[in-house]
């Protein structure tokens, strides 16, 4: 198994080598800087490592989805190794890195998988090729290291760094509004559909049994899937009623309509249209994104995504979580009319 050692955390990331560069099945040393920072909120240098030398990967708290980046290419004698492994440690605090390969010099085409980092602790990670996960969608996103899926060889630009989901600023800004923690579980799975995190309803109630808030939040792998307006309003029912059963109805249910994107714009309304009827239908709330985004990219989409056109920028999340702390803050005040009005 091939060796990369890369040390990461929600804030800080170090990386080393756990062999030196002459020995066989090393990916790439760290005793020499291979790795770009980002152009803003991040740095890497070099550092006294586990065993010779580490890369120290730095990010600042509000930095957005960030990466360092690599001129590192995959070799013929990747495809006959199962994966790689790499250690990593935190100077900061217990989180999580993430790694990305570009695939044969296509970004349209990316391998990510995410990694725990423990605080003052070297953990191993062991990563089998089958186990990167092809970001994107498209007819070149297959499976590595398996039969008919694609070479490992062709690996290529290895990138450390962090992710930022719309959940990170929802929390900032619900404790900024009332001023008080909130722990938020996010147990979905990306690349997946509805239904099949419907399914998975039971793992995230073992640790939380009764949430306050419950918001379901999908529809562009549906799409890809095949799946249709009415079909999704069914969906998107069952999916309320399954949630209000498995937590006796302890948990608010907020419906976030389907997102349009850059690439496909006005293109699969019908879905968020469908988000809407189920929210009426089941009397949940509805935290209509399809209608920020389509008001704030009037003019230009391109800067609420990233380069795919697809997945949110910054600026994109941003309005998420925006959007979902105005639903909910609208329901609130309901709630509090609602209450006063009572004799």
């Amino acid at each position: 198994m091939f060796r990369i050692v890369v040390l990461a955390a929600l804030v800080y990331l170090c990386a080393f080598a756990l062999v030196r560069a002459q020995e066989a099945g090393v990916i790439a040393s760290m005793d020499e800087m291979r790795f770009a920072p980002p152009k803003e909120k991040g740095s890497a240098s070099l550092v006294d490592g586990r065993v010779g030398k580490a890369v120290r990967f730095r990010f600042e708290a509000d930095a957005p989805s960030a990466f360092s980046s690599s001129n590192i290419h995959g070799k013929p004698e990747w495809d006959h190794a199962l994966g790689f492994s790499f250690w990593v440690i935190s100077n900061g605090s217990n989180g999580f890195g993430g790694l990305e390969f570009i695939y044969d010099d296509e970004y349209v085409v990316r391998y990510d998988v995410c990694f725990p980092v423990k605080n003052g602790e070297w953990t191993k990670i062991s990563v089998a090729w089958q186990d990167l996960i092809p970001v994107l969608p498209g007819p070149a996103a297959k499976s590595l290291g398996r039969s008919g899926g694609d070479a490992a060889s062709k690996l290529s630009a290895v990138f450390v760094g962090k992710w930022w989901y719309w959940v990170d600023l929802l929390k900032q800004g619900l404790k900024d509004a009332y001023r008080s923690e909130v722990a938020i579980v996010n147990p979905a799975i990306g690349g997946t559909q509805l239904r099949q995190n419907v399914i998975l309803i039971p793992r995230w109630r073992a640790k939380v049994p009764e949430p306050d808030l419950v918001t379901i939040f999908f529809g562009g792998n549906d799409w890809d899937a095949g799946m249709r307006g009415e079909e999704f309003r069914r969906t998107c029912t069952d999916a309320v009623n399954r949630v209000r059963r498995a937590t006796r109805s302890k948990a608010d249910v907020v419906i976030i309509t389907t997102n349009p994107s850059a690439a496909r714009w006005g293109a699969i309304e019908e879905l968020a249209e469908a988000c809407r009827g189920a929210a009426k239908d089941r009397r949940a709330g509805l935290a209509d994104t399809d209608h920020a985004f389509v008001a704030a990219g009037k003019n230009n989409p391109n800067p609420l995504f990233v380069h795919d056109c697809v997945h949110l920028s910054k600026a994109g999340h941003a309005l998420v979580a925006e959007t979902v702390l105005k639903a909910i803050e609208q329901k609130q005040k309901e709630t509090v009319t609602k209450r006063s009005a009572t004799p």
